[in-house]
């Protein structure tokens, strides 16, 4: 996966594999968002959190898999529902770009202390005498 990723979205809604959800419930359907690109691991994590952290009490089942947000609603919730996604979507997106930040600085560190390891055995190596 990309480490520099663009921000995902929500770019439109799956008409083929959206179905009926459940037989006891036949007004739900399983709607299957189209995300630009299949987002990186982590990502899902930070929506999964990110949702979970929404104290909203009409959000309904959610999961993404591969390029897909599949939300269980009725006609008369999917726009309410896309409204959610995209909130959850834009900040998922600012918390994985502030993670990649820190995880690029993480590791900008971590190889400056490498190579000022090594100037130091070079330097400690100057100074030994091997008759």
């Amino acid at each position: 996966m990309n480490q520099h990723q663009t921000r995902r979205r929500i770019v439109g809604l799956d008409e083929v594999m959206t179905n009926a959800a459940y037989r006891e419930a036949p007004d739900v359907r399983q709607f299957h968002f189209t995300m630009d690109d299949r987002p990186d691991p982590t990502w899902i994590v930070f929506f999964n959190e990110v949702r979970a952290d929404d104290r909203d009490p009409g959000k309904l089942p959610v999961h993404i898999s591969g390029r897909h947000i599949i939300v269980d609603c009725t006609f008369d919730a999917l726009a309410g529902q896309l409204e959610h996604l995209k909130a959850w979507v834009s900040t998922t997106n600012d918390r994985f770009f502030s993670w990649q930040g820190e995880q690029a600085i993480a590791h900008r560190k971590k190889d400056d202390a490498a190579i000022l390891e090594r100037l130091r055995i070079a330097e400690a190596a100057k100074k030994l005498r091997f008759d």
